[in-house]
C-alpha cells in the first residue's frame, strides 16, 4: 500500500516522513518523478495477530506500508499555496493521502481552514479531470453508463465536496478505478507540531469538521521523533527520559494511518510447514 505525503510548501512533509521512516529526507530540489522517495515500515495489525492464534501459524510477516516523499519544486511552488500544484500528477496512483498540517513556530496554519483549502485543491483537479474525460466522451460518443457516472461526479465536485463522501454503485467504481481521483483517496491528517503540544487534544470542533470530510486527524511530533533516529538506543532513553516518555510516538500512530485508510484484511500468516502464505 502506497501512501503519499502531501502539504503546503514548508509544512514538515519531509520531516515527518523521517518520523515514520527513519529515512532521512533527499536534500536540494528534483524535477520529475524521480522527486519520489519511498520508505517502508512494519506495523502492527490485531488482525494478523488473531489469524497468526487461529491458524497456529509460526511465522508472521507484519502489513507494510509505504510511504512516499517527495522532493520540492520550488519552479511549481507558490508561497502561501495549500499544495504544490506538481505534486498533483505524482500521487494519482498512490493508494492513500498522509496531509500534513503545520502548528509549530514559524509555522502555525489554522486545521480547520488549512484542510479546507487543500482538500479544495484536491476536489478542483478531480472536477477538471472529470470535465474533460465527459467532453471527449461526447465528441467519441461514448458509453452512455459513463457518461451518466460522470455527470454524478461533476455535479458532486462541483458543490465542492470530496468524492470520498459520495455513494458510488459498483460498477460506477469499477469505471472509474483506472481515474487515481484524489479526493477519492483514504486520507489522514498529520498535525505536525512540537513536543509539548503533541499530546493536546484535538478540540471537538476542529475533528467534527476534520470528520465532515470522511478523514481522521492525529498530532505528531515529527521533529522530535526525527531527532531519535538519529541516537543510539542509550541515547534515545536519556531524550525520552528528559521528555517524560517512556517510549516513541511511532508506532501507536504508524498504526492508525493503516487502519484509516482501510487496509484490506491481512493475508500473509505463514502455516507450520508451509512457508506460503494463507489464501
Amino acid at each position: 500500500m502506497k501512501t503519499g505525503i502531501i502539504g503546503a510548501r514548508g509544512a514538515g512533509k519531509s520531516t515527518v516522513f523521517h518520523a515514520l521512516t527513519g529515512l532521512a529526507p533527499v536534500p536540494g530540489a528534483t524535477e520529475g518523478k524521480n522527486r519520489a522517495r519511498p520508505g517502508q515500515i512494519k506495523v502492527a495489525d490485531p488482525r494478523l495477530d488473531f489469524l497468526e492464534s487461529a491458524y497456529g501459524s509460526k511465522k508472521k510477516i507484519p502489513v507494510e506500508l509505504t510511504i512516499i516523499d517527495f522532493a520540492p519544486n520550488p519552479k511549481e511552488q507558490k508561497e502561501g499555496a495549500a499544495l504544490d500544484p506538481s505534486l498533483l500528477p505524482l500521487v494519482r496512483d498512490m493508494d492513500a493521502l498522509l496531509i500534513v498540517i503545520p502548528q509549530f513556530s514559524g509555522m502555525e496554519q489554522d486545521l480547520v481552514a488549512t484542510l479546507k483549502s487543500i482538500e479544495g485543491e484536491l476536489v478542483f483537479a478531480d472536477f477538471d479531470q472529470a470535465e474533460r474525460r465527459l467532453e471527449r466522451l461526447k465528441k467519441e460518443k461514448g458509453s452512455d453508463f459513463e457518461r451518466a457516472a460522470l455527470e454524478k461526479v461533476i455535479a458532486w465536485l462541483g458543490d465542492g465536496k470530496a468524492l470520498r463522501l459520495l455513494e458510488l454503485t459498483a460498477q460506477e467504481s469499477q469505471a472509474f478505478s483506472s481515474f487515481g481521483f484524489l479526493s477519492r483517496k483514504p486520507a489522514l491528517v498529520t498535525v505536525n507540531c512540537e513536543m509539548d503540544r503533541a499530546s493536546a487534544d484535538i478540540t471537538a470542533a476542529e475533528r467534527d469538521a476534520v470528520h465532515a470530510h470522511g478523514l481522521e486527524v492525529f498530532r505528531l511530533a515529527a521533529a522530535f521523533e526525527s531527532e531519535l533516529w538519529e541516537l543510539d538506543e542509550s541515547g534515545q532513553r536519556e531524550m525520552l527520559k528528559d521528555a517524560g516518555l517512556e517510549a516513541p510516538a511511532r508506532p501507536g500512530e504508524v498504526d492508525r494511518p493503516v487502519r484509516e485508510t482501510n487496509v484490506p484484511t491481512p493475508e500473509r500468516t505463514m502455516s507450520p510447514g508451509e512457508g506460503m502464505p494463507r489464501p
